[in-house]
């Protein structure tokens, strides 16, 4: 295999390392917003409504740590963490 990883596991690898982490989630699908370079201004609505539907899901805590009091939700995250994958795959391969 090559030394190079492809955009689908480095976005995976995104993913992973702020999974437990809801508010670093909340970064993460901002910073997919801004493009490859931090400057993607034609994305700013689009990026407002992201970030404002994410903040329901972790204002309700179903994105928290599976072993948290209270767990969050399996199925949330399993849909989120597809978001968040999309978003940086995109940013990988347009950058």
């Amino acid at each position: 295999m090559s030394s190079r990883r492809s955009a689908a596991e480095w976005a995976r690898s995104q993913v992973h390392a702020v999974c437990d982490d809801p508010a670093v989630r909340l970064e993460l699908i901002a910073r997919t917003y801004h493009g490859p370079i931090g400057n993607a201004p034609r994305h700013l609505p689009f990026r407002r409504a992201a970030l404002s539907f994410m903040r329901w899901p972790i204002g309700r805590g179903v994105l928290a740590p599976l072993g948290a009091m209270p767990p969050g939700s399996p199925w949330w995250r399993a849909v989120n963490e597809r978001l968040m994958r999309d978003g940086c795959e995109a940013v990988a391969r347009s950058g």
